[in-house]
């Protein structure tokens, strides 16, 4: 992942999830990015909403705010939203 990590840096897929989140946070384990994942979800899931709403496509908007409103079932209240990274990985099915 650091490899990835420094070769995204200093390319155009440079971002702060790149450049801070998963260096600082995610990598040491430290899962500290400031922010519940609960108002990550309420964000996602309004987002999602306003796209049906609005007739814009919503194929990934779906999956994401699935997988957000899945994760803050399962995590305890007040989680880093950095953590998941861990609920994604750690999924039997990833890919379903």
């Amino acid at each position: 992942m650091k490899t990835m990590l420094d070769v995204l840096n200093v390319s155009s897929g440079q971002n702060t999830a790149v450049s801070d989140k998963f260096p600082n946070r995610i990598l040491p384990g430290t899962f500290d990015g400031g922010f519940f994942a609960e108002l990550q979800n309420k964000d996602v899931q309004l987002y999602y909403e306003n796209a049906v709403k609005a007739g814009t496509p919503t194929r990934i908007g779906k999956e994401v705010s699935g997988i957000w409103g899945r994760a803050v079932e399962a995590f305890e209240p007040r989680t880093d939203f950095t953590r998941i990274y861990e609920f994604i990985r750690d999924q039997d099915n990833p890919t379903d």
